[in-house]
């Protein structure tokens, strides 16, 4: 129904027409909340009894389940949003509702998964910052009942993957200041979380920030150490020492004259140039070897020789 918003991360709130909804029972948002993250997957009434009253006998949860369908239905006199499916399955329409904001996320992030930050279109990239702002805490925050915590952590996985696609938006259009803010958001709730440190890393470094990048580098060294006592990945360290490289070599042509950096670059065309020809080089003597393991080269019989040294 339109004008009909439900929050669900965060401080859980149903707002119609951007007044809030009062509804006298915990355990009825907590319904909502539960049958919204399991939407795709309708379960029986039973079902949801023993998961909102795991420790109460079954012919307790029925009576509960009741109480709390009438009091959650009672608060949205006007929205039939609660209904049964065959088999007593419990249902809820979330086209009834102008906005839920765990299923902008997920649907947003799904739509999205598998394309990497700097692939996506503007209104790709639109859609997921809608849906990141739209983030307000954790799914059903207050809310400690097991069936919870696994979906708050699921919940919190593709927010923070979200954050990341849109880092590897904004870094490819110049958009340093709002990947720099999507990053900050990232480490605010997950400070040890790899894989946006390295986005950071690459981040400052690309534009010319060695000293940023390298900062950020240790900032991941401290958060790894204070949350797991571990240290960083092979893949953040190889990226931590191309960056330190860089900047020593960068430091030293510094103190260059104009002819000789000219001459260094000219070197460095050359030994590369070297480099590729004795690739190839060595790429004929395998395909020769090759020839020569299979006992016959040119109709003549196998001969023994010393081993090829290989071209380095």
């Amino acid at each position: 129904m339109a004008g009909l918003d439900v929050r669900l991360l965060g401080d859980v709130t149903i707002l119609q027409d951007g007044d809030v909804v009062r509804v006298s029972s915990a355990k009825a948002l907590e319904l909502l909340g539960l049958l919204i993250a399991r939407r795709s997957n309708p379960l029986a009434r039973e079902a949801v009894a023993a998961v909102l009253w795991p420790d109460e006998r079954p012919e307790v949860t029925r009576r509960q389940l009741r109480q709390a369908l009438w009091r959650l239905n009672g608060a949205l006199p006007r929205t039939p949003v609660l209904h049964a499916s065959r088999g007593g399955r419990l249902q809820v329409d979330v086209a009834a509702f102008a906005s839920i904001d765990l299923v902008m996320l997920e649907e947003a992030h799904a739509a999205t998964a598998d394309v990497a930050g700097a692939d996506l279109s503007d209104g790709q990239a639109e859609r997921l910052e809608g849906a990141a702002a739209g983030y307000g805490g954790d799914f059903l925050a207050g809310f400690h009942q097991e069936w919870c915590l696994p979906e708050r952590t699921r919940v919190q996985e593709i927010h923070l993957s979200v954050r990341d696609q849109l880092i590897g938006y904004c870094a490819s259009r110049g958009l340093v200041a709002r990947a720099l803010a999507h990053g900050r958001a990232v480490l605010d709730l997950e400070p040890a979380r790899e894989t946006t440190h390295r986005l950071l890393m690459r981040l400052h470094h690309r534009h010319g920030d060695r000293a940023a990048a390298l900062r950020q580098y240790r900032r991941c060294v401290e958060a790894l150490a204070a949350e797991y006592g571990v240290a960083p990945s092979a893949p953040t360290s190889l990226l931590h020492r191309r960056i330190r490289e860089d900047e020593s070599d960068h430091a030293r042509h510094q103190h260059e004259r104009p002819d000789e950096r000219r001459r260094v670059e000219s070197g460095a065309a050359e030994i590369a140039a070297v480099h590729e020809r004795l690739a190839e080089i060595q790429a004929t003597l395998d395909t020769l070897l090759r020839a020569v393991g299979h006992g016959m080269v040119g109709g003549a019989p196998r001969a023994t020789h010393p081993p090829v040294q290989r071209v380095r």
